[in-house]
């Protein structure tokens, strides 16, 4: 089994964070984005991207992220901030929008960086020269 890169534990640590899908939030997730589907994936794609196998596992992971949490609706943003803080005792303040924009703000770039890394350095390069200005005089 291959090591997880740093951004593909970054995405994972994150996902954890979140409650097992019976929650409401895997609900409000999937009319958000209207993909059950990929909604429904996302647990599995942690587990392959947990074991960075099969090979897409991660980039699977990253794509139903960007998906599931592309348009997150107000209620999802509650309800995201709740799950996270039922990590930490708040006594009986109700969470506002924050931990749920900041977890939202974080996942998309953790699964942006995933996508970008997919790519090997050769890649890169050869994606470089016949499409930027890598290749031009």
């Amino acid at each position: 089994m291959r090591e997880m890169t740093p951004a593909v534990e970054r995405l994972v640590r994150l996902m954890i964070l979140l409650p097992k899908h019976n929650h409401p939030l895997w609900k409000s997730i999937t009319d958000d984005c209207g993909n059950y589907g990929e909604v429904t994936n996302m647990r599995w794609f942690v587990g392959d991207a947990a074991k960075m196998w099969p090979e897409g596992g991660p980039r699977n992971l990253a794509a139903a992220v960007l998906i599931g949490f592309g348009s997150p609706s107000e209620k999802t943003i509650l309800l995201l901030g709740e799950a996270i803080l039922r990590l930490v005792p708040i006594g009986d303040a109700r969470p506002g929008p924050r931990a749920g924009d900041a977890w939202v703000a974080q996942a998309t770039a953790a699964a942006v960086e995933v996508l970008a890394q997919g790519l090997s350095r050769d890649d890169v390069l050869q994606e470089a020269k016949a499409h930027w200005t890598l290749g031009q005089n």
